[in-house]
């Protein structure tokens, strides 16, 4: 028999919908998940199942306003939340608690996503790496920088976990740990976090690339939508896309390494970009 704490946040939506179980029963299957696999794993910085417990009393039971109300996420202790302490990895922040919520957080709880608890980050989201291990395999790292919210959604501890990165701070952890997410557009998703670097993105993971891009959506709409890629979401009042006038391709040693899909791809992509007047 499937226990709900497999299901994918596709599936619990649909069963909170169908009445096949409350939420209450989500949260208490997930609790368990977490009680079975934390010690090993390691990847909440801090957890309050009661606190949780609480938040679930200003949800109606089965209300689905969007497809993620209710539901408990991971968030990266990069992330700044006001009922939550966020120590961006670091001694030097132990204990910090900010005063209001990131704008990411505050989206995705306007959306009715609940907390579930904060998610082990490499120090100030960079290099020195945090205790979380990997969920299949302890011996092994989980990827950085959002160690943790990967390893939670690895381990099936949370069904989807928010995560940010420069390089691959996302979507190699991802990788690494079994589960699905993308590097969005810049501005898709605002986040407001602790360590703001200008070319900072933040990203979703999930179980699944449907569960992925519904926490995207659902959280993006909070925002208004993608400022640079107008109908991304789907809304039909977005700002105009920022079109830059010059690209340059810069074919690096990993280009050697192609094969010919990617080569077909990327070239029709220069060409689109070619006819819409971009030099």
């Amino acid at each position: 028999m499937t226990e709900i704490f497999e299901l994918s946040l596709t599936q619990l939506d649909r069963g909170l919908r169908k009445h096949d179980f409350s939420l209450v029963e989500v949260v208490e299957s997930l609790a368990r998940r977490i009680e079975d696999r934390e010690a090993e794993t390691r990847a909440f910085t801090s957890l309050d199942l009661d606190r949780v417990r609480a938040q679930l009393d200003q949800v109606p039971s089965q209300s689905r306003e969007t497809a993620i109300c209710g539901i408990p996420f991971g968030v990266k202790d990069i992330f700044n939340t006001s009922d939550w302490v966020t120590a961006y990895g670091s001694d030097i922040y132990e204990g910090h608690q900010p005063v209001s919520d990131a704008a990411i957080v505050s989206q995705l709880r306007s959306a009715g996503g609940v907390v579930m608890g904060k998610t082990v980050t490499t120090e100030f989201a960079f290099m020195v790496p945090g205790p979380t291990t990997n969920p299949y395999d302890v011996g092994a790292t989980p990827g950085g920088s959002s160690s943790g919210s990967a390893a939670a959604v690895g381990a099936g501890m949370v069904p989807a976990a928010l995560g940010n990165q420069v390089v691959g701070s996302v979507i190699r952890p991802a990788g690494y740990c079994a589960n699905v997410a993308m590097k969005p557009t810049l501005g898709a998703l605002h986040g407001g976090e602790g360590l703001s670097l200008s070319q900072l993105h933040v990203g979703v993971h999930a179980a699944s690339l449907e569960d992925m891009w519904t926490v995207a959506y659902e959280i993006g709409n909070r925002a208004g939508g993608d400022p640079g890629y107008p109908g991304l979401y789907g809304a039909a009042d977005l700002a105009p896309s920022t079109k830059p006038r010059s690209l340059i391709v810069m074919e690096t040693e990993g280009w050697g390494a192609r094969d010919a899909r990617t080569v077909r791809a990327f070239d029709a992509l220069l060409n689109q970009l070619s006819t819409s007047g971009v030099e």
